[in-house]
């Protein structure tokens, strides 16, 4: 298998820290020296190694971009992420 390669070409924004030093991160990351994805991933405390996530093309974070928009202006959404995101933790709990 071939060595992961990454270049962070921007650091977008720092979206949660767990207890371990691991952030979840949005980054533009050029993978293989191939063209600059959007990434929304996990990151090793010195980012010496990438965990789990999704890279997407520059037309891809736009649509998502759109559906997170819509989204958020609908309450029920919200409401329903919301509650669906307390039931995860309170399973996680017990």
């Amino acid at each position: 298998m071939a060595k992961e390669t990454f270049e962070i070409i921007e650091d977008v924004a720092l979206l949660r820290t767990a207890d371990t030093g691991w952030t979840r991160e949005l980054t533009k990351v050029s993978w293989f020296h191939k063209p600059t994805t959007i990434d929304i991933r996990w990151w090793s405390p010195f980012k010496e190694k990438a965990g789990k996530g999704v890279s997407l093309s520059i037309e891809e974070a736009q649509l998502l971009l759109k559906g997170l928009q819509k989204c958020l202006e609908n309450e029920s959404c919200i409401t329903e992420s919301h509650n669906y995101l307390a039931g995860i933790e309170k399973e996680e709990v017990n």
